[in-house]
C-alpha cells in the first residue's frame, strides 16, 4: 500500500525549493511490564518543517532463549516450602545410593514412582552437603533413573522449578509461588530444544537421557510479534496539540505486527515546525518483551524562507 500527497508549489519559487522524503522514528525497549508507560520526544531539525503523512510500527521480540530442564534434585521436588527436615540427617561429601529397600519395590513394579518420589528426593538430598542443589549428574545411574524416570515422566512442576532456577527466582518456588519473570516466560511459551529434540523424539520420549541433555531439554520462546498490544498517543509539543481524543489501540489504529496493515495514512497531513518537539507515549497492554519502533513517514521542503537551506540556496543563486 502506498500513500501519495500532492504538494502545492509556487512556480516562482519552484527552482529554489526541493522536496525530499523524510522519516522520524521512535525507539522503545519494552520489558514486559503490563500497564507501563514509555515516553519519548524527538525534535524537528532546523533545516525545514516536517510534514507527516502516515504512521507505522514494527517490533523485534526479545529472542534470546533460556535453556532449562531438570538439573538438580530440587527441580524434582513439589512446589512447596522446603521441608526443614532436609537440613538434618547424615552429611556425606559424596552422593550415597538410594536404599535397596526403596529401590526394590519400584524396580519390581510393585509400587509407582509417584508414591516414593518425595522420600527418594529427601534421601538423596540429605546424603550430601549440597542438599537440594545436588546435580543429578552426581547421582548413580540407578538412583537417577528412579528419581527422574523417563523424560515423559517429567512434571510441569519440575519444569517450572528448573525454569525459575535459571531465571534466579528460586526464592519464589521455595515459598510455593511463581515469580514474575517465570510467569512472563510461561505466558510466552517454551518448546523442545532443537539441538536435543531428535534425541528425545527418536526414543519416543521414553529412552534414558544424559544429564547434560536433560538439563537443556527445553527452551523458552520469544513473544510472537502479533501478541503485542499497546496504546499510543501523539502530541505536538510546539503547539500543545493532542492529535487524538485519547490514546489509540495499536490494532485499531495501525494493525497487527505480523505485517498486515502495519501503518496508516493520516486523514490530513500534519506539519510540524522546525525546532518543535513531537512526543509519543506508549502504554503497554500486554507482557510483550522486545523492541518497538514507531515511524512517522513524510517529507521536508527545503529552501523555505528563514531556514538554513533557504539561505544556502539564495547564496548559490547570487554566486551564479
Amino acid at each position: 500500500m502506498s500513500v501519495s500527497h500532492a504538494i502545492p508549489v509556487n512556480p516562482a519559487t519552484a527552482a529554489s525549493r526541493r522536496t525530499i522524503p523524510f522519516d522520524y522514528s521512535f525507539h522503545y525497549v519494552l520489558d514486559g511490564e503490563l500497564g507501563k508507560t514509555y515516553t519519548q520526544t524527538i525534535t524537528i531539525s532546523i533545516e525545514a518543517a516536517f510534514t507527516a503523512i502516515s504512521i507505522g510500527y514494527g517490533v523485534i521480540p526479545a529472542s534470546v532463549p533460556v535453556q532449562f530442564g531438570p538439573e538438580q534434585i530440587g527441580d524434582l521436588a513439589p512446589i512447596v516450602p522446603t521441608p526443614p527436615t532436609l537440613s538434618a540427617g547424615p552429611v556425606n561429601p559424596r552422593i550415597i545410593d538410594l536404599p535397596v529397600a526403596l529401590l526394590a519395590p519400584i524396580l519390581a513394579g510393585r509400587t509407582s514412582l509417584q508414591t516414593v518420589t518425595n522420600a527418594a528426593i529427601h534421601t538423596a538430598a540429605t546424603g550430601t552437603t549440597a542438599g537440594l542443589e545436588t546435580p543429578l549428574s552426581s547421582l548413580s545411574g540407578q538412583s537417577r533413573d528412579v528419581l527422574v524416570g523417563s523424560p515423559l515422566d517429567i512434571t510441569l512442576g519440575s519444569l517450572i522449578q528448573a525454569l525459575a532456577r535459571k531465571l534466579g527466582e528460586d526464592e519464589f518456588t521455595n515459598l510455593g509461588e511463581i515469580g514474575p519473570q517465570t510467569q512472563v516466560a510461561l505466558l510466552s511459551g517454551f518448546q523442545l530444544n532443537p539441538e536435543i529434540a531428535n534425541s528425545f523424539l527418536g526414543s519416543g520420549g521414553t529412552g534414558p537421557m544424559d544429564p547434560s541433555q536433560l538439563a537443556r531439554l527445553f527452551q523458552t520462546t520469544g513473544s510472537p510479534p502479533e501478541t503485542i498490544l499497546f496504546l499510543y498517543a501523539l502530541r505536538d509539543e510546539g503547539t500543545g496539540r493532542e492529535l487524538q481524543s485519547e490514546p489509540l489501540l495499536n490494532i485499531s489504529g495501525l494493525g497487527i505486527a505480523d505485517g498486515d496493515r502495519p501503518f496508516r495514512p493520516f486523514a490530513m497531513p500534519i506539519t510540524f515546525a522546525p525546532r518543535s518537539n513531537i512526543r509519543l507515549d506508549i502504554i503497554a497492554k500486554s507482557q510483550f518483551r522486545g523492541e518497538l519502533f514507531v515511524s512517522l513517514h513524510g517529507y521536508k521542503v527545503l529552501g523555505g524562507t528563514g531556514t538554513p537551506t533557504g539561505r544556502a540556496l539564495s547564496s548559490r543563486r547570487r554566486l551564479r
